[in-house]
């Protein structure tokens, strides 16, 4: 109902578990205005508010047992806070007026883990309820003095929509993280967080599982007689036909390299096996590229309580028993759990790392004070683009909303709020081009927090009242801001806040302190909310250009930087080698995919440790690495390739003796950098090192010879 398929919903879990402390640290931010609110409005109206939070917490727990739509719990629990709320207003023996903006707790929270529509369509009911409940108990007051329901109608909207563009934001830095670039499949991180679901699912409920893995025959000789240009599009048209075949049944993921696998819920050994017969001959049908293409399946299912590294380790068995009995078959795993050969686990990688190893990056060199890398600042950049068009109809919103007071007020708040919507309108414009747009970006969040409390200043007397639309650009700007710009505007709504509170009437507040306590936790909570969703993209961000399992750069970060190469040209000589593990699908087949992958990770790290600091080494294929080296003629590059080579003789990689052929190719100073001929010219160099025995680099410049 509320989500598409099961990674949807997925993703609302781990955003909810990814802001359980700056969730947590919010509503505790609310503890002193409930304390200062006691005496002013007595503690009965605070019964409905515990209530709320004691639904939540159970639905929350409910949901995690659900098999069934989950999201209907949280939804609910949402909901019954909404209305609980209502509840603290209508109970409240104090000016309830002030409490008017209290929704916006239950209603921020909801958007931050629904679709648009949903979202929009809790804001609209809830401010329906807010205008029904302020009306039968405070009529006297709303119909004397409409903006104090008006002003917070209109912070309710306004956040909702703000919220919306960050929720947007990290939504699309989610769906790059898991998307393989090449064969556009769900990749490893995609497939850790689906098998833990169904593990729990199976756990709880019982549910079927099964997993079928997929692994090309003799894809190391396509590559090798070939080229990797047709290798890839051997994988990419394999991947198509996978998925095609699948349709809705099941997931298809790419594990690596030349290898996939298949999860099937509620599958059960015979359906598994059947649908495997269907993918091999929808593999072997045609040729691709002039190229015949087979592959060996491995099958195995588990009714109930399972581990996908058990349920693997058997399909891997089965997997290497069809390729020892001639390759093009599927064979499936024994029913009990021990698996058939000698144990193979593939232990799924956590992603990347989302500190830390962004700083290597050539492109992360250049930060400031607000930003410290190009990732902090292509996310802040992103945030500022996607909150552009939201921004404009909340500039449009809020227009109409102080046009609207201005009967029972002044007109005068439009002239700050015009100034800092049209100052707001030209950073999202033009900031985004430039070379530090994190200083204009953050100048406008501030012009438009300082605006807002010189507009409510100017409106008295519901300067009081409309205190807390001073934070609703504070989710936004956190989320667009590491934590010292985050903390930084929270300061100043936080002084705003004060500030205007105290001009506006500081004998109110003498009187009931909790008129500018709760504005106060509303800054607190919108900045812990919009920091931790900021930071949860963020940490997307880079797992989309990173590569789980190696921590190099993946083909989405080699694809994200071609462009500018060949936009500024060449003025210095760039190198390009191609690094060809060799002989590694017998390491696979032999060691297994254990020994295998550590064997990729401490390959990467050998890259690295010969290169300069600001050269960037970049995982495109299953053992395939790509290096970019600026300022790096002909004769560097072979140099640099040579160290390479050497680093991969000094000692064996987790255990085990392993080589590497390399192809060098160098674009000279002057020339039109094209990313594809230079790879032609390498991928080229790299074919002949394999044919002149491996272990070797071979460099296209003809006064070069191989080493």
């Amino acid at each position: 109902m509320l989500y598409q398929d099961a990674a949807e919903r997925e993703r609302m879990y781990d955003v909810m578990s990814r802001l359980r402390v700056p969730y947590t640290l919010a509503l505790a931010a609310f503890i002193v205005p409930a304390i200062f609110a006691i005496p002013v409005y007595g503690w009965v109206c605070e019964l409905p508010l515990a209530v709320a939070v004691a639904v939540f917490a159970a639905a929350i727990l409910r949901a995690r047992r659900s098999r069934r739509h989950p999201e209907r719990w949280i939804v609910g629990a949402y909901a019954c806070a909404s209305v609980m709320i209502m509840g603290t207003i209508a109970l409240a023996d104090g000016p309830k007026e002030y409490l008017f903006s209290l929704p916006i707790i239950a209603t921020l929270g909801m958007s931050m883990v629904v679709g648009r529509r949903m979202a929009v369509l809790g804001s609209l009911v809830v401010s329906a309820m807010l205008v029904v409940t302020a009306l039968l108990t405070a009529r006297d007051t709303v119909t004397d003095l409409p903006p104090v329901l008006i002003l917070p109608v209109t912070l309710i909207i306004i956040s909702v929509l703000a919220a919306m563009a960050t929720y947007e934001s990290e939504f699309v830095s989610r769906s790059t993280a898991v998307v393989d670039p090449l064969t556009g499949l769900l990749n490893r991180v995609a497939l850790q967080t689906r098998a833990t679901e169904l593990a729990l699912h199976a756990r709880t409920a019982g549910e079927r599982v099964a997993l079928i893995v997929v692994d090309l025959d003799h894809f190391k000789h396509v590559n090798d007689r070939y080229g990797h240009v047709v290798g890839d599009a051997v994988l990419a048209e394999v991947a198509r036909r996978l998925r095609t075949e699948v349709g809705p049944r099941a997931a298809v993921y790419r594990f690596g390299g030349e290898e996939f696998v298949v999860l099937m819920s509620g599958a059960t050994r015979a359906s598994a096996l059947a649908m495997a017969e269907r993918l091999r001959e929808a593999v072997r049908t045609d040729d691709i590229d002039d190229v015949a293409v087979t592959a060996s399946f491995g099958v195995a299912a588990a009714a109930g309580s399972f581990t996908f590294e058990g349920l693997f380790a058997r399909a891997d068995a089965a997997l290497y028993t069809a390729k020892a009995a001639g390759r093009d078959q599927v064979r499936v795993a024994p029913e009990d759990d021990a698996p058939a050969l000698p144990e193979r686990r593939a232990a799924l990688p956590q992603q990347a790392p989302s500190e830390g190893w962004d700083v290597r990056l050539r492109e992360a060199t250049d930060g400031s004070w607000l930003m410290p890398n190009a990732i902090q600042r292509a996310h802040g950049v992103d945030a500022l683009e996607r909150i552009r068009r939201p921004s404009q109809i909340n500039t449009v919103i809020l227009g109409a909303s102080l046009v609207l007071c201005g009967f029972w007020l002044t007109w005068w708040p439009l002239l700050p709020a015009g100034l800092a919507a049209g100052f707001w309108e030209l950073v999202t414009r033009y900031m985004p081009r430039a070379r530090r747009p994190e200083y204009g970006s953050f100048a406008g969040i501030a012009v438009v927090i300082a605006a807002s409390g010189i507009a409510l200043y100017v409106a008295q007397p519901v300067a009081l009242y409309g205190l807390p639309m001073v934070s609703f650009a504070v989710l936004a700007g956190c989320a667009g801001f590491p934590r010292l710009g985050a903390s930084l505007l929270a300061l100043i709504a936080v002084i705003t806040t004060v500030t205007v509170g105290l001009l506006g009437g500081a004998a109110e507040l003498a009187d009931n302190p909790a008129i500018l306590a709760l504005p106060l936790a509303y800054v607190v909570a919108f900045a812990l909310i919009g920091w931790g969703m900021g930071r949860t993209t963020r940490g997307h961000r880079v797992a989309a250009i990173t590569d789980p399992l190696t921590g190099a750069l993946n083909r989405s970060a080699l694809d994200a930087r071609i462009p500018g190469l060949e936009q500024q040209g060449v003025d210095q000589p760039i190198g390009l080698l191609v690094a060809d593990l060799d002989r590694f699908k017998e390491i696979n087949d032999e060691h297994g995919h254990d020994t295998g992958d550590a064997v990729l990770r401490e390959a990467a790290e050998r890259i690295r440790g010969a290169l300069r600091a600001f050269d960037s080494v970049y995982r495109v294929g299953g053992e395939e690495f790509v290096v970019l080296l600026t300022d790096s003629d002909a004769a560097g590059s072979a140099d640099v390739a040579a160290r390479v080579a050497a680093a991969f003789r000094s000692a064996p990689l987790a255990g085990v003796p392993v080589t590497v052929s390399i192809g060098v190719a160098t674009a000279a100073a002057g020339d039109v950098f094209s990313y594809d001929a230079l790879f032609a010219r390498a991928d080229t160099a790299l074919y002949r090192a394999k044919q002149e025995g491996r272990d070797r680099v071979v460099s296209d410049d003809p006064v070069l010879v191989a080493s």
